[in-house]
């Protein structure tokens, strides 16, 4: 019964750190493409999947051998998380008049960027006050 239950945090440490990784390098990769909108993105997406595959099998290990660190570095993730989508949206605010882009093609970046931190953060809120 014990192992079922240390497999099941693994497992679940696993994917939802994978997905919160992916998530800050999705707002990474935002903010990298309206620094340089010209630059390869081949080489940081891979990069961005190495970090997050690797991270959250080194959090999912945490998580298998103590439980209470992993609860800590799981708020941890959720704050970096806020601070870098803030950051991100404030950015983007900022330069996207600057840009070339039509401002329908603007207010949809800025939107769907909004959008999604929304309901990223209040699908994921329910650990914090469960």
């Amino acid at each position: 019964m014990k192992a079922e239950y240390g497999i099941k945090i693994l497992f679940q440490g696993f994917f939802y750190h994978l997905y919160l990784l992916l998530n800050i390098c999705l707002c990474h990769d935002l903010y990298k493409s309206m620094y340089s909108p010209f630059e390869a993105k081949t080489k940081r997406i891979i990069l961005y999947y190495v970090i997050s595959v690797f991270g959250a099998i080194i959090i999912a290990l945490i998580a298998f051998f103590t439980y209470t660190f992993f609860c800590y570095l799981s708020i941890l993730l959720m704050i970096i998380y806020l601070v870098i989508s803030i950051g991100c949206t404030i950015y983007c605010l900022q330069r996207l008049p600057k840009s070339g882009l039509s401002k329908e093609m603007k207010s949809l970046i800025l939107k769907r960027h909004l959008y999604w931190t929304i309901i990223f953060i209040l699908s994921n809120l329910y650990p914090f006050y469960a």
